[in-house]
């Protein structure tokens, strides 16, 4: 199921509570509605940039605004108004008249060049196809991005802290932390499931604007732990997702769950987009990412 995160932006708290309770009722938990007691409560709102849509009291009546975050703030009016949502007319018109608004899931803005490895399956040369990606940018502007619960080595770094909080000097302190390996730029952001699980879609949906806008990196190929999945929606942020598996019997039997629990998740749209891949055993254990490449379009 689709959730989205709503703000209540009201100068009456009480009303704000009490609306924020019957939403989520009555949209049957796919409403997440946060109040604040006015736009300077909103904007130190540290997730702020993470809100679907806003309900203000502080925008002109009648009026929809795309502001600085990116979302739409609908004014929130005392008497019906067109444009406006009214608000003591009932919850279940409320809620109508919310999704209206809401972009459909379909549309959500992808940054061109953000394609992604992710596979259900340990051992299956996810990392190694990553890295291939990467490598495969023909103006030698490709950066692999690791996101993997365990990783090859500890990692102690403050940038996936920084994405979320949507901190400025992103790109400088990240290309302080970018280092060359086998000929390819390579950032590891996660080592550990903790910090996987932590990141939301919105974070890498600003990430990866954040290293495309400067200019210094035309593909990002992000090499996906399963603890990234804690936001299913995670996988809808993509271009492309390159998923490698196995033949084995066990290995089939856990791909049709994965894909069915997607489904079940109400992201199932995005598995149009699943490009799936048997990388060759020989071409992981010698890193041989030309081979990988190749080995694409015949098994695609």
């Amino acid at each position: 199921m689709r959730r989205y995160r709503i703000g209540i932006c009201c100068k009456d708290t009480l009303y704000a509570e009490s609306l924020a309770l019957a939403l989520e009722r009555e949209s049957g938990g796919a409403f997440l509605p946060t109040c604040f007691s006015g736009p300077d409560k909103l904007v130190g709102f540290g997730a702020v940039r993470e809100l679907d849509l806003v309900l203000s009291e502080w925008i002109p009546t009648g009026e929809t605004q795309e502001t600085e975050f990116n979302i739409p703030f609908v004014s929130l009016t005392a008497r019906p108004a067109d444009g406006g949502i009214f608000m003591y007319q009932s919850v279940r018109e409320i809620v109508q008249e919310i999704l209206a608004r809401l972009k459909p899931l379909g549309q959500i803005s992808r940054p061109s060049g953000c394609l992604a490895v992710f596979s259900p399956l340990g051992r299956c040369g996810k990392t190694t196809l990553a890295r291939a990606i990467a490598s495969s940018d023909s103006s030698g502007t490709g950066i692999y991005i690791g996101l993997e619960d365990f990783g090859e080595r500890p990692v102690h770094s403050e940038l996936l802290y920084m994405a979320r909080q949507r901190i400025d000097g992103f790109i400088e302190a990240a290309e302080a932390e970018i280092r060359m390996e086998d000929g390819i730029r390579e950032l590891v952001l996660s080592g550990i499931t903790m910090d996987a699980r932590d990141v939301q879609s919105a974070d890498l949906l600003w990430l990866s604007e954040q290293l495309l806008r400067s200019g210094r990196y035309s593909t990002i190929s992000f090499d996906l732990g399963s603890g990234m999945l804690s936001d299913p929606e995670m996988l809808l942020s993509f271009e492309e997702i390159f998923m490698p598996v196995l033949g084995d019997e066990v290995s089939l039997r856990k791909l049709d769950a994965f894909f069915a629990n997607m489904k079940m998740c109400g992201v199932g749209g995005c598995l149009g987009k699943i490009r799936t891949v048997e990388v060759p055993k020989e071409c992981c254990d010698r890193r041989d990412y030309a081979g990988v490449l190749r080995s694409l379009s015949g098994n695609v």
